[in-house]
């Protein structure tokens, strides 16, 4: 931490006084935050966890499992124009039949997953004549995420696709041979199979409320009466 002086002026009935009092702050992070593939010395990747509040400031979107399905609800919290055409505002996507995404965070990055979500499904069903299991559709969405690097491997010598992390989260939803499954993904590239999941503005305490609900004793009639 560093020393500086917090300066104060107050003015009143009595006339106007200063004040000077130290304050620490903290050090810059020297550049840590400038650069997205240079750890910091705490060990974070500075470019990542903003893109992570990139996320929390989307519009809400949760995801749930119940005994016979899986839900989807989107929220657009956020003031829009007039002349806007509303059918454009896509926050949960088909991808196949069986495969629903949804997104919260930059829109255009959503786009991006979205896009590489269908050629990767195209391409499974070409080359094994079989739909993609919904946690290989995961794990290759996972590395899409952290394709900003630029360290290519010699089996894949893809450039980068983006310069950056990106600014949105993902949740897949579908049925495959596992049954009815929901994967959350975040910008660091983690993901994980979860029974529900909120993501976007508000999502830590929705979550907690989601953990009060056992959603795989409920059908969907009846957590749509729960949630909404």
């Amino acid at each position: 931490l560093l020393e500086a002086l917090l300066l104060i002026s107050i003015i009143t009935s009595d006339g106007i006084s200063h004040v000077a009092r130290p304050r620490s702050i903290s050090k810059p992070k020297a550049g840590y935050d400038m650069d997205t593939n240079m750890f910091s010395p705490d060990g974070s990747l500075h470019q990542v966890k903003y893109a992570v509040k990139s996320v929390l400031q989307g519009s809400l979107t949760i995801g749930i499992v119940c005994k016979d399905g899986v839900v989807l609800i989107a929220y657009d919290h956020k003031p829009r124009s007039l002349l806007l055409v509303k059918e454009c505002l896509k926050k949960i996507v088909l991808y196949e039949s069986n495969v629903l995404g949804a997104f919260s965070g930059l829109q255009a990055d959503g786009r991006l997953l979205a896009t590489q979500t269908r050629f990767f499904l195209a391409n499974h069903e070409r080359l094994f004549n079989e739909s993609s299991s919904l946690e290989s559709l995961a794990n290759h969405l996972s590395d899409v995420y952290l394709l900003f690097n630029d360290y290519p491997s010699p089996e894949n010598q893809e450039r980068k696709m983006h310069a950056r992390p990106l600014g949105v989260g993902s949740l897949l939803a579908g049925k495959d041979h596992m049954g009815f499954s929901l994967f959350y993904l975040d910008p660091s590239g983690n993901q994980g199979r979860w029974r529900a999941k909120a993501m976007g503005k508000d999502s830590h305490s929705i979550d907690e409320k989601l953990k009060m609900i056992n959603s795989l004793e409920l059908d969907v009639s009846e957590i749509l009466v729960e949630v909404i």
